[in-house]
């Protein structure tokens, strides 16, 4: 599981950092390519996968029934046994449609995780708060008896804390960087140790902001550094601010016009199976 998950986030992010480059620094137009490729590869997915002859079918029966209730309106037993099967009609597309949908969404998911990690959290400045926690393992790490520690490895600043919640099983510090730039902190819970990746000040850039032990979790934090199997801890997390959410539009509004073009593409060139 650790290496499929571990391919899935390098090609992932290989892919994403290619739709960057094409923005060319501006980010709207990354947002707005990104979406595209998203709006496109969704598209092509369900494009593919739907059946089409049941999909119409359904479809075909939705109209006859809804004008069957329009002519005999008046007629109340013929309008409850449109209605019926109107219901089954409206059964059998939800049932066509939605694994062709899940499978799509499956696919432009990961754009969408990484383009929140790119657009959608705002670096700190050298001097703003900055909270860090670490969810631990409550059978190999006592909050109680074993040392924890948080220190610059790269960069300076102040570093308060931890605050111990046991109820919750977490450490928690508070940071304040007095240093700009690709900053790391040197994290240790008892004999293990790691290190914690800070992006302070400076351009924009994809952030990680959690590291996780486990395989699935990494999923939803693709450039995160798996903590690795002898951690105590659970996973970390930096907790950096939500930025304004202008770059939903760019990217909702690229999703549309690749979905228009590949559904355009798929109509032109034929049915993507017989390709």
């Amino acid at each position: 599981m650790d290496l499929l998950v571990n391919t899935a986030n390098a090609v992932t992010a290989v892919g994403f950092d290619l739709l960057v480059l094409a923005g060319s620094g501006h980010a709207a137009a990354e947002a707005l390519a990104v979406g595209a490729a998203a709006g496109a590869v969704a598209t092509l997915v369900f494009l593919w996968s739907a059946p089409r002859a049941t999909l119409a079918r359904a479809l075909s029966e939705l109209s006859t029934d809804l004008l069957e209730i329009w002519i005999y309106r008046r007629l109340p037993r013929a309008v409850l046994r449109a209605e019926w099967r109107l219901a089954g009609a409206n059964a059998r597309l939800l049932a066509a449609a939605l694994p062709p949908l899940l499978a799509s969404a499956l696919v432009a998911a990961p754009l969408l995780v990484h383009s929140h990690y790119r657009f959608g959290l705002q670096v700190p400045a050298p001097g703003d708060d900055v909270l860090f926690a670490v969810l631990l393992d409550g059978d190999r790490f006592d909050l109680a008896r074993d040392p924890a520690t948080l220190t610059w490895v790269e960069g300076h600043g102040q570093v308060l804390g931890p605050v111990r919640s046991p109820e919750e099983t977490q450490l928690t510090w508070r940071l304040r960087p007095a240093s700009a730039g690709s900053l790391r902190l040197g994290l240790s819970l008892g004999t293990w140790s790691g290190q914690i990746p800070l992006q302070v000040g400076g351009d924009a850039a994809t952030l990680a902001p959690q590291r996780w032990r486990d395989a699935l979790p990494r999923l939803l934090s693709p450039r995160g550094e798996p903590l690795g199997p002898g951690s105590p801890a659970l996973g970390t997390a930096v907790e950096y601010v939500s930025a304004s959410g202008w770059w939903t539009a760019w990217w909702g509004l690229g999703s549309l016009v690749g979905a228009l073009v590949a559904a355009a593409a798929v109509a032109r060139l034929g049915p993507l199976r017989h390709i």
